[in-house]
């Protein structure tokens, strides 16, 4: 089991559950800090492992950073 997100669309996730896509989002968004580093190393996981989580819905945007943060 992975770190739990405490942010976003997918708050009280497992990272490990959530879609690549959002973990992309996640890379693009956060200059720095943990959940940024987190992202990084489970995107290369799946890379690794060849595992790819998809999204349920792919045209429901994740918003900006000040939408998903106010």
């Amino acid at each position: 089991m992975g770190e739990i997100l405490t942010f976003g669309k997918y708050e009280g996730e497992d990272i490990e559950e959530v879609p690549d896509s959002y973990l992309e989002w996640v890379v693009a968004n956060f200059d720095k800090g943990r959940w940024l580093h987190l992202a990084e190393d489970e995107l290369e996981r799946r890379q690794e492992e060849g595992i790819c989580i998809e999204d349920d819905n792919p045209f429901d945007a994740f918003g900006s950073f000040d939408e998903v943060f106010g």
